[in-house]
């Protein structure tokens, strides 16, 4: 096992695409984690008039970390993976996590730039949001296949 992580590693550190992915992908995740971190520690500095929209922002952007830490970590892991033939699986619920997450990302910002401009939950709103559902159902039908090997 030690020898085939060896000769990954060594693949890995031999072609420069993957080894640029990879450090983009780390350095990706760990600036999206930085931004949650700080928006959360200044939150007590928003004034009381922006706190609702802030907060809304915040859940935004801890939304696309949660889904691209999904996403991105599944294709991380699978660098590193000794069990290769399960790697589909992996990457396919990595792959979810990063739709809904993208799903709920679209949802907090339709709100949260509804909060911030004063506007009531009308039609258009209602239509945004119900498609943002729609979505999320859509994503749990087995059709779409998530964990096997071959996507439809």
């Amino acid at each position: 096992m030690i020898e085939f992580y060896n000769k990954k590693i060594v693949r890995i550190m031999a072609d420069p695409q993957v080894m640029m992915e990879m450090t983009f992908s780390v350095i990706y995740l760990i600036y999206i984690c930085v931004i949650v971190i700080l928006m959360l520690k200044n939150m007590k500095n928003v004034n009381q008039k922006e706190i609702l929209t802030a907060k809304r922002i915040l859940l935004a952007f801890l939304a696309l970390f949660i889904g691209d830490l999904g996403h991105v970590g599944a294709r991380l892991i699978d660098f590193f993976s000794v069990e290769v033939e399960t790697n589909y699986v992996i990457l396919g619920i990595g792959s979810l996590f990063e739709m809904v997450g993208l799903i709920f990302l679209f949802m907090l910002f339709t709100d949260a730039w509804r909060v911030q401009f004063n506007h009531p939950k009308n039609l258009l709103f209602k239509v945004l949001i119900g498609i943002g559902i729609i979505g999320l159902i859509i994503f749990v039908f087995p059709q779409n296949q998530w964990t096997v090997e071959s996507t439809p």
